[in-house]
């Protein structure tokens, strides 16, 4: 049988095999790179996934970065054998029994050489439903963009109103998690999320920095930080919820302009009267709020346990945000004490000017147009 004809063959045999993966919600030819979804009914898991050639080992034969047809029939029994070692699913640390594995190409982002990535499909049985499914993978590619996998888990079938779903990010520092586990589990775990993701975002701590430089003291720090989180909370809650929506992009900009407009209302003021300070942190906490929420809506709500979400999250947030206000109080504190002539004045010039280059550097990557004008002119 020639390569054609076998790809045809091939072809026919998997329009009945998603009759046998019924269940599984999504198209394989419509699942796009680094995705999966998974889904858990009674004792079996319906698995979609998404693999980077640059992941796999031993199929690229003309080493290009890419499987073509050839290279995909030639290796399919290698390609399934990799995918059941590195794709692994237990039940209180005892696998499942893949049933049945199928490869195919992804239908969209081909070239005629071949394609950057492949679907598998894979259903697993379990002896019982599982009680505690644990996913963990290494097939991250070597690409850019390849080393973060975005699954959708869902525990029931689409149509049964009380199905539950789930968005989990896999990463090589990050390769294993634990699916529809309980509110508290949950709640933890996005508390650590939450941490994780203030202290790791440049823009919102650049913000945090402004508004604690523009004066001294516990009185000014503690009324700023509370408007601040207060505000947030508010448009966390509304835009998690599904309440308010607005287009990420534009959050991002406005982020952006927020680090920049306050630091140069530092740079700008008369005197040290703190006035007008804290109305205008509380107009841009409800921006940073919008922010938090698009992050959280990429990691995906539990939608079994979104109170537990959602408060985890933003209990993170906060705790992240202490953290920081700690840190840069102590640094402040440490430098008015030994270098005296570092005066208030001075430090929150030095930092506001710091914020206004780094801010407006953000704003312009963040607006398209004005990023592609500097390009030009660099």
């Amino acid at each position: 049988m020639n390569i054609q004809t076998k790809a045809a063959f091939k072809y026919k045999i998997f329009s009945l095999i998603l009759l046998f993966f019924g269940p599984i919600q999504s198209k394989a030819d419509l699942l796009p790179a680094q995705n999966a979804t998974l889904t858990l009914i009674d004792s079996s898991v319906y698995l979609v996934v998404s693999t980077p050639a640059s992941a796999l080992t031993g199929i690229d034969d003309n080493g290009d970065g890419l499987i073509s047809n050839s290279e995909l029939n030639n290796h399919d029994t290698q390609i399934q054998q990799q995918f059941q070692e590195r794709f692994r699913l237990t039940d209180n640390g005892k696998p499942g029994t893949p049933v049945l594995t199928m490869v195919k190409d992804p239908g969209i982002n081909t070239t005629s050489a071949g394609f950057p990535y492949i679907v598998v499909l894979q259903r697993i049985n379990f002896p019982s439903p599982p009680k505690s499914l644990l996913l963990t993978t290494d097939l991250f590619g070597t690409n850019k963009g390849e080393d973060k996998l975005t699954l959708q888990a869902t525990l029931g079938k689409a149509s049964d109103p009380e199905s539950r779903t789930a968005v989990v990010i896999l990463e090589p520092a990050n390769n294993s998690q634990r699916l529809f586990v309980g509110g508290w589990e949950t709640f933890t775990k996005f508390i650590r999320i939450g941490i994780e993701h203030i202290l790791s975002g440049k823009d919102h701590l650049l913000f945090l920095l402004t508004i604690l430089v523009a004066a001294a003291g516990w009185r000014y720090w503690l009324s700023v930080v509370t408007s601040f989180t207060i505000a947030h909370s508010i448009t966390l809650s509304l835009s998690a919820l599904g309440t308010i929506r607005v287009e990420a992009s534009l959050v991002e900009q406005a982020i952006a302009a927020s680090i920049v407009l306050m630091a140069l209302h530092n740079l700008l003021r008369q005197g040290t009267h703190t006035r007008g300070l804290v109305p205008m942190v509380f107009g841009c906490g409800l921006l940073h709020g919008l922010g938090f929420a698009s992050a959280l809506s990429e990691m995906g709500l539990d939608s079994g346990h979104r109170v537990a979400t959602l408060a985890g999250f933003n209990v993170g947030v906060e705790c992240g945000q202490f953290i920081f206000l700690i840190g840069v109080i102590s640094i402040i504190t440490l430098i008015r004490r030994f270098i005296p002539a570092f005066t208030e004045r001075l430090l929150t010039q030095l930092a506001s000017t710091v914020a206004v280059i780094l801010g407006g550097k953000m704003l312009i990557e963040r607006i398209e147009f004005l990023n592609q004008l500097l390009e030009k002119i660099l």
